[in-house]
């Protein structure tokens, strides 16, 4: 059971949430880190879009076994 709100974002904040949650992603991982985030198909293009804006420039989309975007990997250079 997961709780209404760790799973849903209003609109209005879901953009403002994950600069955020990049940005701090970002200040925690040393050089050549990297994050692996598995995410909704819909919205992992627009997420990279977001955390190149943050600074990440090594940004990947990776396909499930069904050949559909479900992860995002961002590597701080």
């Amino acid at each position: 059971y997961e709780p209404h709100l760790a799973l849903y974002l209003p609109d209005h904040e879901y953009e403002e949430w994950f600069e955020l949650f990049f940005r701090q992603i970002y200040r925690s991982l040393k050089k050549d880190g990297v994050c692996l985030m598995e995410g909704h198909e819909l919205h992992l293009a627009n997420l990279s879009k977001i955390a190149r804006n943050v600074g990440f420039n090594k940004i990947s989309l990776i396909n499930d076994f069904s050949s559909r975007p479900r992860f995002l990997s961002l590597k701080k250079d």
